[in-house]
């Protein structure tokens, strides 16, 4: 049984991180961890300690315990179903999965799924989270239209119509970055980070420009060959590329609420620092909200919905 007088626990559990908040009874948001736990750097040993820690630390709001993300899968502690799309948020947390962990009551977060605009199924699991946060705290998503982006190593392109959760897209644009810098022809000209605005925004024009991503990015390393691109600059222009193709594609899916209200980026400061650059720079509005905010928020909801009971 969930005690849901008082405060709460949540987890944020990926597969390289975990982050857990500890919330009180009016809300408010009391402290917080942070640490490399994620479900694929653990056995279930190692998924019983960090809950039982989480636990241990944080023992009055911890009656109530509630978890998103790859803790729900079938490389966490069990898979909890995915739900499908269109979704309200209040259906979300109606939802939510009870399951036992060191033996302590665990409110799992389901997943959503949809079908993508290629007809492939396309998935999220935590990310769910945040769109319930994010809706409960804008007041033109719970009756409007608008488009969500989460940029990180697999970008999520949301879409909320009327508070409801419509359907989703994701791009491989981070991990591509990652491998290129890896283990590619460039490599060794995509050093630091995008720092020259001018090579961006030359980067974000290519990208979107639609000339085809392969090889536009080819065009990092002609252009450093013959001196036209400085290897300090080649990050940027590289992550304008990939940027502006991704938002390229996002606007082929979502012509009708690109510019409905802003784009609302949730992530990492930095990365979502560049979106926003490149998504001015082609005329379209954007903010950031940080996604710490809108998680605990997300939480909150699901907290006072099952509380409603």
């Amino acid at each position: 049984m969930v005690v849901m007088s008082g405060g709460f626990v949540a987890i944020d559990w990926g597969s390289s991180n975990f982050r857990a908040y500890r919330v009180g009874a009016s809300g408010e948001l009391l402290d917080r961890l942070a640490t490399a736990e994620g479900v694929a750097n653990l056995d279930r040993d190692g998924m019983a300690r960090a809950v039982d820690e989480v636990v241990s630390r944080w023992p009055t709001e911890a009656n109530a315990l509630f978890c998103c993300g790859m803790i729900g899968s079938t490389v966490g502690w069990a898979e909890v179903p995915y739900l499908t799309c269109p979704i309200h948020p209040d259906e979300i947390a109606r939802q939510m999965t009870s399951m036992t962990i060191a033996g302590n009551v665990v409110q799992v977060s389901p997943g959503l799924t949809c079908r993508s605009t290629n007809g492939f199924p396309d998935v999220i699991r935590g990310e769910e989270v945040l769109c319930l946060g994010v809706v409960r705290r804008t007041e033109r998503l719970q009756s409007g239209l608008g488009l969500l982006c989460m940029p990180g190593t697999h970008t999520k392109w949301i879409a909320i119509r009327n508070g409801v959760v419509g359907s989703f897209s994701t791009s491989l644009v981070g991990e591509l970055y990652e491998a290129l810098s890896a283990s590619s022809l460039l490599k060794n000209h995509l050093k630091g980070v995008a720092r020259d605005e001018e090579e961006f925004r030359l980067g974000v024009n290519s990208g979107h420009s639609g000339g085809g991503l392969m090889r536009t990015l080819f065009g990092v390393r002609s252009r450093s060959v013959v001196k036209e691109l400085a290897d300090d600059a080649a990050a940027s222009f590289a992550s304008g590329i990939l940027i502006g193709n991704d938002i390229r594609d996002a606007m082929n899916v979502y012509s009708e609420l690109i510019d409905a209200g802003p784009v609302v980026l949730i992530g990492e400061t930095n990365l979502c620092a560049l979106y926003r650059a490149a998504l001015q720079h082609l005329g379209h509005d954007a903010v950031v909200t940080p996604s710490e905010d809108v998680c605990v928020e997300g939480f909150r909801f699901i907290h006072d919905m099952i509380g409603r009971r």
